[in-house]
């Protein structure tokens, strides 16, 4: 009754919390908007320099997928498998939150602005700006991988603990101050990101505490709701279609090319799949690769079930792993994945509906299955096969043993 209540608890907090969150964004969104125009020129003006161009470009990196993957995969060499998937989960979810709000919200980046004197000094962002993407999704990572990092056996003391949460603040700052000072984002989208990615953390936090206690439960819970987690990540997918092409007819479009030719200059216009709200799309898409690895585990589960009837599909060793066997299913599982990631050397200036169907979608889907699926089943089938071939010999073992018992006792006799 007590954890009922806590639960209950818990889901009444998150509510109430994401509801403030959205209804004060609208209260502090035009102040801090005006705010940040005179705060960001004043940046421009005074730190603009080859070394702060440079220094905020590498920064702004650590809140994009391009280097929070490879983090994640990294961090999986020494940590449960459980903990991959926890941290795989965060980004989808929160990118897609992110994309599908920029959908809705519209709210222009401040350097679209042409009264103003703000460049985009980093890059020439053309999806929209609110809330900000770094800042949500660098948020739900970091400190994600905050509290994982207390769970491993290297970090035992608080001290470690408060120096890890101590870096993981520096980064998610760094990361949102490199987006306001390169003039893609106003401090109200910065802000709104980051409340948003806390609240993100926090919910995923105590899910990933209740499936961290029994492991099984988290692949029962799937095997059980395959269908309605199907429909739900299917229909949040089918959702952001709609509001793209409705928010990519705006009125605005030939006004807003315009002042991104003037400050950002033909040259680096990027190319139709970034442009306008298409970045946004993008990342409505990554709910197929949600799709696909949950049906990828799926299959998995099924395989080794069925070749391996007597043991439990629990695959939550892999931190035990030497290293050669964990390079080794990494291996595997990279090349189930290759098919899938030459679907995105399709050229990004196709036509958007190619992009969109064969790019994004499809590319997606078959790297998240493949992955999951194929590749985590074909990794794991040496380790079971390993360890029935150690059985059988300990098992020769045991019966040489007691043959040889025997044959004395015969002989004394």
């Amino acid at each position: 009754m007590d954890n009922q209540f806590s639960n209950q608890t818990k889901i009444i907090i998150i509510t109430s919390y994401f509801l403030i969150v959205i209804i004060t964004e609208i209260l502090y969104r035009d102040p801090l908007k005006n705010l940040s125009t005179k705060f960001i020129e004043f940046l421009q003006d005074k730190l603009n320099n080859t070394v702060t161009r440079i220094f905020f470009s590498l920064i702004t990196y650590f809140g994009s997928e391009k280097i929070l993957i490879p983090i994640v995969v990294i961090f999986l060499f020494f940590n449960p498998l459980i903990y991959f998937y926890y941290l795989i989960f965060s980004i989808i979810t929160s990118t897609y939150l992110a994309s599908i709000l920029k959908l809705i919200y519209t709210d222009f980046r401040p350097f679209w602005d042409k009264n103003n004197n703000i460049l985009p000094i980093i890059n020439c962002d053309m999806g929209y700006g609110n809330p900000s993407g770094h800042s949500l999704v660098s948020t739900v990572t970091y400190l994600g991988l905050w509290k994982l990092l207390q769970k491993n056996r290297i970090n035992k003391k608080r001290m470690n603990s408060l120096t890890i949460l101590s870096i993981m603040i520096v980064i998610i700052f760094l990361i949102m101050f490199s987006r306001i000072f390169g003039g893609v984002h106003n401090i109200n989208q910065i802000l709104f990101g980051f409340l948003l990615g806390f609240g993100m953390f926090f919910t995923y936090y105590n899910l990933y505490k209740f499936y961290n206690k029994e492991p099984e439960m988290f692949f029962l819970f799937i095997e059980e709701n395959k269908k309605i987690l199907n429909i739900i990540f299917i229909s949040l997918y089918l959702i952001s279609i709609p509001i793209y092409f409705i928010v990519n007819d705006t009125k605005n479009r030939n006004e807003y090319y315009n002042i991104i030719e003037s400050k950002c200059g033909i040259d680096k216009i990027p190319p139709l799949h970034k442009q306008f709200s298409n970045e946004g799309f993008k990342g409505t898409s990554l709910m197929i690769a949600l799709i696909g690895i949950l049906n990828g585990i799926l299959y998995s589960k099924y395989k080794m079930e069925s070749k391996f009837p007597q043991k439990e599909y629990i695959i939550m060793d892999w931190h035990n792993l030497d290293y050669k066997n964990k390079i080794y299913r990494f291996i595997i599982m990279g090349f189930f994945a290759f098919p899938g990631l030459l679907l995105l050397l399709i050229p990004s200036r196709a036509h958007i509906s190619i992009i969109m169907l064969f790019k994004y979608n499809i590319s997606f889907l078959i790297i998240g299955f493949c992955i999951f699926g194929p590749g985590m089943y074909f990794s794991f089938l040496k380790t079971f096969k390993d360890e029935e071939k150690n059985i059988e010999n300990i098992e020769k073992v045991i019966n040489y043993s007691v043959g040889g018992m025997n044959n004395s006792f015969s002989t004394d006799d």
